[in-house]
């Protein structure tokens, strides 16, 4: 159960002890679990992260956000550790290399399982644009950053 403290702040008044989200952070309003399956009335849900439990949750109580259009809506994505990727001028594996420095990859377009990403420097300024593949075989191949 959420409460509203002001004009700005939420707050969980109650949560059972189970419910562990993907991302939590009220302050930000971002309250986050992972889908497994969407069906015309029913999404299943994974309701806490730690144990994988899964709960089925009417499809009208929250919103459907699919791969694509999260990950064009959060800060930045980075190649999960020792899963080092090259990034290509083209989507695909036998395309050029980018030989560009960078310190964060932001998305700009997804394109199946690869993604278009902008190379910012450390003062995020865009220094280049390139491709790197975001999934295979259904997994991800990258972490990514909601905030920053």
């Amino acid at each position: 159960m959420f409460k509203r403290f002001g004009q700005s702040r939420t707050d969980i008044s109650y949560a059972p002890p189970w419910l562990v989200p993907n991302h939590l952070k009220l302050d930000y309003d971002v309250l986050y679990f992972r889908v497994k399956s969407v069906g015309n009335y029913f999404v299943e849900v994974v309701v806490n992260t730690d144990t994988q439990q899964r709960a089925y949750v009417d499809r009208e109580a929250g919103k459907v956000v699919y791969w694509p259009e999260f990950l064009l809506s959060i800060h930045s994505v980075e190649y999960l550790e020792g899963m080092d990727q090259d990034v290509y001028i083209k989507p695909l594996t036998h395309a050029g290399k980018v030989n560009k420095t960078y310190v964060f990859l932001r998305p700009i377009h997804i394109q199946d399982d690869w993604m278009r990403v902008e190379l910012l420097n450390d003062d995020l300024k865009s220094t280049r644009q390139g491709w790197i593949r975001w999934r295979a075989d259904g997994r991800l191949l990258i972490s990514y950053s909601l905030l920053s």
